[in-house]
């Protein structure tokens, strides 16, 4: 399979027969991924990047996110005729993915606002969603390095529309990666890959 993200894969194997579709991927390499309506000339910061970062545009809204092989990538789709509030969608996967993050030592929760995982006020993973008729995609990006928030600084500017409890914090400010709070990454790449095993048998919202 091609390296993610994995949304026009989900969306065209999603069926009746098959209503859960959930991925798990780690990036290869740096990347930069624009939301649907993101635009590169206002969110990116252009005279930073390197020739070899690649940049991709993703189905679903939100923010531009930087991507690195220390961002694991949780991808879920549904297949849902009856379209339920996007808040039950979140949860669906955002409730599991909390407990998963609880065990590995991170006290993280959902915020149903804008769909953000935080601990206290501060960000460590994002999340995404698209719409299709019968299709709903959900996609949740966790950031573990230091690293990564440095890029984010380097690549990002800060962007257009946020949140209040941003209070238009810088990234290094803002985001708080999940090395800080004692997670090891083998045990958060091993569980989120059962996590997305795990969720592919169980009923849709």
């Amino acid at each position: 399979m091609h390296e993610g993200p994995y949304d026009w894969w989900i969306l065209h194997h999603l069926a009746p027969e098959r209503p859960v579709i959930a991925r798990f991927w780690l990036p290869r390499r740096e990347m930069i991924v624009l939301g649907r309506f993101g635009d590169a000339r206002h969110d990116l910061l252009l005279e930073n990047l390197r020739p070899e970062v690649v940049i991709k545009q993703r189905l679903g809204g939100g923010g531009t996110v930087v991507l690195d092989p220390r961002v694991p990538v949780l991808e879920v789709g549904f297949w849902s005729p009856k379209r339920r509030p996007l808040r039950v969608y979140a949860r669906w996967v955002g409730e599991p993915l909390c407990r998963v993050l609880g065990r590995l030592g991170a006290p993280v929760r959902l915020r149903t606002d804008w769909f953000d995982y935080v601990v206290g006020d501060r960000k460590v993973a994002g999340s995404t969603f698209y719409l299709s008729r019968e299709r709903v995609i959900y996609g949740v990006s966790l950031v573990y390095s230091r690293e990564t928030v440095e890029r984010m600084e380097r690549y990002l500017a800060l962007p257009r529309r946020q949140p209040a409890y941003r209070a238009q914090r810088r990234h290094r400010d803002f985001v708080e990666p999940l090395e800080n709070l004692g997670v090891d990454f083998q045990e958060l790449v091993q569980a989120l890959r059962d996590l997305a095993r795990t969720l592919e048998t169980l009923p849709p919202p």
